[in-house]
């Protein structure tokens, strides 16, 4: 199983950089038709907000583009979540958004997280982060 972060989605719409953008829609498309991606509730959110107060997106278009990311399997955010980001964040030094995420992909049992805001190869709580852009800068 693999779980994308944010910025994944974010690429997907965002064209300024076409690399990335290429990379990363490719990667949403292939996860809206398979079945071995999760994302999560955070996710999401985070990329609602960037798509409105970065991208400059309507609530109409960030309700069309979510209605796209809602058929990736979506981890709930739960109290054993937050609680397993606060383990997390103590024991890798990063910051509690990323825990979170890494705390639902390791709930969701993803082997890999797409990311380009950790290390790259690095593993944490049994999550290995991949950033798919790498090369790509």
């Amino acid at each position: 199983m693999t779980f994308l972060d944010t910025n994944i989605a974010v690429y997907a719409v965002d064209s300024h950089d076409s690399r990335k953008h290429k990379i990363a829609a490719k990667l949403i498309d292939e996860a809206v038709v398979g079945d071995g991606f999760r994302i999560s509730a955070q996710v999401l959110f985070e990329f609602a907000n960037i798509c409105q107060k970065k991208l400059g997106c309507t609530a109409q278009e960030v309700l069309k583009l979510l209605d796209v990311l809602n058929s990736i399997e979506v981890v709930s955010q739960t109290p054993q979540i937050v609680t397993r980001a606060v383990e997390i964040k103590s024991l890798y030094c990063i910051s509690l958004q990323d825990a979170m995420i890494v705390a639902a992909a390791e709930k969701s049992r993803c082997g890999e997280l797409l990311s380009e805001d950790l290390n790259d190869g690095q593993v944490y709580a049994g999550v290995r982060v991949c950033n798919p852009f790498k090369g790509a800068m």
